[in-house]
């Protein structure tokens, strides 16, 4: 349930070690939503297996909902970092290859980030800035439109030749069998 009476904006870390506890709490939440559930994790459990206590959990996260809201975050960061070297290959290989690198990485990312979709299904909102949403439908057309014609590519204009000679002799056919 969420918490009603907590400060749902939360200090960003300033200090190397809040970073670090900060993270650990992402990561232990992350194992434990994979172990047993969104529904059966509760934060005493987080701080619990994190070996800290339960109000530097709290400092951090108000409730499961903004912790797994922090995850989603970092999944959409992480993501569209592994995307990166995929995006800016796309001018330099053929469209069969991009598309396969582009589901390979997207499947790696998803084998390491296996509480991804265990998050996906939880009840906790997920917010990206459209700026964000933005820029990365524009990295996506931008590799699109620069990819390179492939094999694929050069045979779907031999076919499209073979298909209008094809039609052309269908065409002579019906103008001869016609009355």
């Amino acid at each position: 349930m969420p918490s009603v009476s907590s400060n749902a904006a939360r200090p960003v870390p300033q200090q190397e070690r809040a970073a670090r506890t900060r993270s650990l709490f992402l990561d232990t939440a992350e194992k434990l939503f994979v172990e047993v559930g969104y529904d059966a994790t509760t934060m005493t459990a987080v701080a619990e297996r994190a070996n800290t206590s339960i109000g530097a959990l709290y400092r951090w996260f108000p409730d499961k909902a903004a912790l797994g809201s922090a995850l989603m975050l970092r999944y959409s960061q992480e993501i569209e970092k592994h995307w990166a070297p995929v995006l800016a290959a796309a001018a330099r290989v053929p469209t069969p290859e991009f598309a396969a690198m582009m589901i390979e990485t997207t499947m790696d990312f998803f084998r390491e980030r296996p509480a991804f979709f265990v998050l996906r299904e939880a009840p906790i909102k997920r917010y990206r800035a459209p700026a964000a949403r933005q820029n990365l439908r524009e990295a996506f057309a931008r590799a699109f439109r620069s990819r390179k014609a492939g094999p694929v590519a050069r045979s779907r204009v031999r076919d499209r030749k073979r298909r209008n000679r094809h039609h052309e002799r269908l065409s002579g056919w019906r103008c001869f069998c016609s009355p």
